[in-house]
């Protein structure tokens, strides 16, 4: 799930797709699509012999278990604090490291 607009070209292999049915919240679809249960429909329809591929047909043909919107919403509120942690997360460790590597820089400067 793309979260802004991107200026970039993806692979044809990427199957691009839009929320029509407002019935669906794009966090909840982008948890549903990498389900255990979309992912056993995929390896059941996934045709090839090296790399495995699912065609447009069958993506078309998926089913998706939607649960009422309430449900959704809550989900979504999730995975908007789980992006938010991951990037406080990246943050805090960004910072640490350059921390560490002040003061290590402190300390070779010490010893010459």
């Amino acid at each position: 799930m793309l979260r802004q607009d991107a200026d970039f070209i993806t692979s044809g292999a990427i199957l691009h797709l839009m929320i029509k049915d407002k019935k669906v919240l794009p966090e909840y679809l982008t948890l549903a699509l990498n389900s255990e249960v979309v992912q056993q429909q995929a390896e059941r329809d996934a045709g090839g012999s090296i790399i495995l591929h699912w065609r447009r047909e069958e993506i078309e043909n998926v089913v998706v278990p939607i649960v009422d919107i309430k449900i959704q919403q809550k989900i979504a509120e999730y995975v908007e604090k789980s992006f938010y942690l991951c990037g406080e997360s990246k943050r805090l460790l960004d910072e640490a490291k350059d921390m560490v590597e002040k003061e290590i820089e402190k300390e070779i400067e010490k010893e010459y």
